[in-house]
C-alpha cells in the first residue's frame, strides 16, 4: 500500500525471509533489504532486492530476491505451445515466480560472527539453541562413582531425543567454559542433591543463571528451550 514494494508477492516473501533470519538469531539492527536499480538487477526481474547483514567487513549479501514475474512461464508456454495460465477470480492469468537465491555458507559465517562474544574472562558462542552443535551437556559435579553413574544414566536417556555431550574431566568451571566456547546452550549438572531428590541443576549459557529442574522434566525443558519458532 505504501508503494515501497511493487506487489504483495514481493512483500510476502521479503517478510518471510526476514522472519526466518530473525528466528535464527540475527539482530534486527544488523539486517536490511537493499533494492537494486535497473543497472544492477537481472534482465528477467521486474523487481530485485538483496537481503544483507552487517558484519565486521561491512554489509554482506546473504540472499538475492528476484520477482521474475511471468517471464519463466511465458517462456515455457511460448516454446512448448502449452497453455500455462490459470483462472483467478474468473480471470485468466499467468502465474508469477519469486526467486530466493540463498548462500548457505555466507549465512553460517554470519551466524558465527554475530554469535561470537568475549565477555569478561570467558569466550562464548551465543548461537540459537536450535542451531548449537549440542542441545545440552551433562556433567557429574565431581568424578565420584554415585554422581558419575547417575549423570551417565541421564545422558543415555537424553541422547535418544537430543544432541547431548557428556564430560566428567576437570573442574565444573572449566567444563562450563568449554561448552560456552562451542555454543552449548544448557549444562545439566548432577550433584548429591540429585541423588536425594531427583532434581538437577541446569545452567543457561547466556545468562549463566542456574535452576533446579526435576530430572523427569528435563526432556520437556529442553524441547521448549531449543525449539525454533518461526513467525
Amino acid at each position: 500500500e505504501s508503494g515501497l514494494v511493487s506487489s504483495w508477492l514481493t512483500a510476502y516473501y521479503l517478510s518471510l525471509l526476514q522472519d526466518f533470519y530473525l528466528a535464527l538469531g540475527f539482530p534486527l539492527d544488523r539486517i536490511r533489504f537493499r533494492r537494486l536499480g535497473d543497472d544492477e538487477k537481472a534482465f528477467y526481474a521486474s523487481e530485485a532486492w538483496d537481503f544483507e547483514v552487517l558484519l565486521e567487513s561491512g554489509w554482506v549479501e546473504l540472499v538475492a530476491c528476484n520477482n521474475r514475474a511471468d517471464y519463466d512461464l511465458n517462456g515455457h508456454a511460448r516454446e512448448s505451445g502449452a497453455d500455462l495460465s490459470v483462472m483467478e477470480d474468473g480471470v485468466s492469468i499467468v502465474p508469477h515466480v519469486f526467486e530466493l537465491s540463498m548462500g548457505v555458507d555466507r549465512s553460517i559465517l554470519a551466524l558465527l560472527e554475530l554469535a561470537y562474544r568475549v565477555e569478561n574472562e570467558r569466550t562464548v558462542l551465543k548461537l540459537h539453541p536450535y542451531l548449537a552443535p549440542y542441545n545440552a551437556a551433562v556433567f557429574p559435579l565431581m568424578d565420584k562413582p554415585p554422581l558419575v553413574s547417575y549423570a551417565k544414566a541421564v545422558y543415555e536417556d537424553l541422547k535418544l531425543d537430543f544432541d547431548v555431550f557428556y564430560d566428567q574431566s576437570g573442574s565444573i568451571g572449566r567444563r562450563y567454559r568449554r561448552q560456552d566456547e562451542i555454543g552449548t546452550p544448557y549444562c545439566i549438572t548432577v550433584d548429591y542433591q540429585t541423588i536425594e531428590d531427583n532434581t538437577a541443576t541446569i545452567r543457561d549459557r547466556d545468562t549463566m543463571k542456574q535452576e533446579r529442574v526435576p530430572v523427569s522434566d528435563i526432556k520437556q525443558y529442553l524441547t521448549l528451550k531449543t525449539a525454533l519458532e518461526l513467525c
